[in-house]
C-alpha cells in the first residue's frame, strides 16, 4: 500500500453516518484515455471538482488507484490491494483504510458530482448497507453510500472468472440497499448531470458545454 498526505476534510455531523469518500482513479481509458480524470472541465482537472464536492461534506478522502493524478490534490492517496482489478477491490480498499462507518464511493471521471445529494445519502441511509441511485432502472453504484458493515459481504464474493473479480452489481445483490430514484433525485438537479461520467469523447464535450 502507498499513501501519501493524510487530509482531513469537513467534520461531519454527530448524528447519524460518519461518512467518508473513496474516488476511484482508474480504469483502462480504452474509450477516452487512461488519466481521463484530469481532464479539464470548466478550467478544472475533473478529479479536482470530485475531491471538492467530497470534501465538503466529508472528515477523510482518499484516492484509490495507480492512475496518473493532477498536482496538489491534498488528499491521500492510495494503491489497490492485491487481487483483480475493479471498484470492488478499490471500495473494499478504502473501507479498509477510513476511519468511519461508512463510505461515498465516487468515480473520478463524474465532474458534476452535488455535495448536497451526498448530504443527503448519508442522512437518509438509515440501517441499510448503502444507498445507491437508480435512473431508468440502472443503478449508478459510482455515486453511492457504503456501510464499513459491506467490508464483510466484500470478502465473501466469488470471483466471476477468467481471472475478473466480482462487480458491485454482485454486491449491491448481498446488501440491504436503499435505492434513490430519479424523483428523489431530482431535488438536487438533473439526475443525469450529477451522475455523468466522462468515458468518451462525446461525454467529454457535452460536460464542458454542461459547465
Amino acid at each position: 500500500m502507498i499513501v501519501y498526505h493524510a487530509v482531513i476534510g469537513k467534520t461531519a455531523s454527530n448524528t447519524g453516518p460518519v461518512p467518508g469518500a473513496i474516488i476511484l482513479a482508474g480504469g483502462k481509458g480504452e474509450r477516452l484515455r487512461p488519466d481521463k480524470g484530469c481532464l479539464l472541465v470548466g478550467g478544472v482537472p475533473i478529479v479536482a471538482r470530485v475531491v471538492a464536492a467530497a470534501r465538503a461534506v466529508c472528515e477523510q478522502v482518499v484516492i484509490v488507484g495507480s492512475a496518473p493524478l493532477p498536482e496538489g490534490l491534498g488528499v491521500s492517496v492510495a494503491a489497490d490491494a492485491d487481487g483483480p482489478a475493479g471498484p470492488v477491490r478499490g471500495l473494499a480498499t478504502g473501507l479498509s483504510l477510513l476511519d468511519t462507518t461508512h463510505a461515498y464511493l465516487l468515480a473520478w471521471d463524474m465532474p458534476f458530482v452535488e455535495p448536497a445529494l451526498l448530504g443527503h445519502m448519508a442522512a437518509v441511509i438509515g440501517a441499510d448497507d448503502a444507498i445507491v441511485p437508480r435512473i431508468a432502472g440502472r443503478p449508478q453504484p459510482l455515486c453511492a453510500l457504503y456501510a464499513r458493515a459491506c467490508l464483510a459481504a466484500l470478502a465473501a464474493l466469488p470471483p466471476r472468472g477468467e481471472g475478473r473479480g466480482p462487480s458491485l452489481t454482485d454486491l449491491l445483490s448481498q446488501v440491504s440497499v436503499h435505492w434513490l430514484e430519479e424523483a428523489e433525485l431530482a431535488a438536487f438537479g438533473d439526475p443525469e448531470r450529477i451522475l455523468l461520467n466522462v468515458n468518451t469523447p462525446a461525454d467529454l464535450a457535452r460536460a464542458q458545454e454542461l459547465a
